[in-house]
């Protein structure tokens, strides 16, 4: 999953006498506090604290290892900025709880935005999985020793998990929504079909005047 908009800038410096290429990245997860090192033998020593990465890796094999971390940065930042709106969605949830369960004509102002959050719910669910068959499944793109870094680096932050955490969130508000708008629409076609019957109803006392 490559989303330009998550891949931030980086600056990268090599020390040739140490065999330590230090990347410095614009952008940090807020979450991450703990310093995080993850390594293979005959690759590379990943040690990663705040926005700045330390890479003990080979010369030869260091634009691999780059692109691991990158990839780790990427996916961290996808994880963590679903965060903040999980947050604000589930405040405005707790007001929203009654539209979604007492259906009533005078609250039909806010009906365009459940339906509007309904819609918003399911796009995010579907970058969860999408997020999710990446950590599970890896990166075929990657060779066998990168794609162990790039694992012990996901696992030594905890992404699965806490994008597990936060998925199991998201979906109580996905069936939160899901039943308000169904019964919202449920509530326009009762309404809609007595409506109909009404129309019928006076149709046919005209058409039996008109006959008298």
């Amino acid at each position: 999953m490559n989303d330009p908009s998550l891949s931030a800038s980086h600056q990268q410096q090599r020390d040739s006498s140490t065999g330590v290429t230090v990347l410095s990245f614009s952008a940090t997860p807020s979450t991450q506090t703990a310093v995080l090192t993850a390594t293979v033998e005959g690759l590379a020593t990943v040690t990663w604290q705040s926005s700045k990465a330390s890479l003990q890796v080979d010369e030869t094999q260091e634009a691999l290892v780059i692109q691991v971390a990158l990839t780790f940065h990427r996916l961290h930042l996808a994880v963590d900025s679903l965060l903040q709106p999980l947050i604000d969605l589930e405040q405005q949830a707790v007001t929203d709880v009654a539209l979604c369960y007492r259906i009533d004509r005078k609250d039909r102002a806010h009906w365009p935005r459940l339906f509007a959050l309904m819609q918003q719910l399911a796009g995010t669910r579907l970058q969860i999985a999408q997020l999710l068959a990446e950590l599970s499944y890896g990166h075929p793109d990657l060779p066998g020793p990168a794609a162990k870094l790039l694992r012990r680096l996901t696992k030594a932050a905890g992404l699965k998990s806490r994008l597990q955490h936060i998925s199991d969130r998201y979906e109580a508000l996905e069936d939160l929504y899901e039943g308000g708008v169904d019964r919202i629409n449920d509530h326009r076609y009762w309404r809609d079909g007595h409506v109909l019957e009404v129309i019928i109803i006076i149709a046919l006392l005209a058409e039996a005047l008109l006959l008298l």
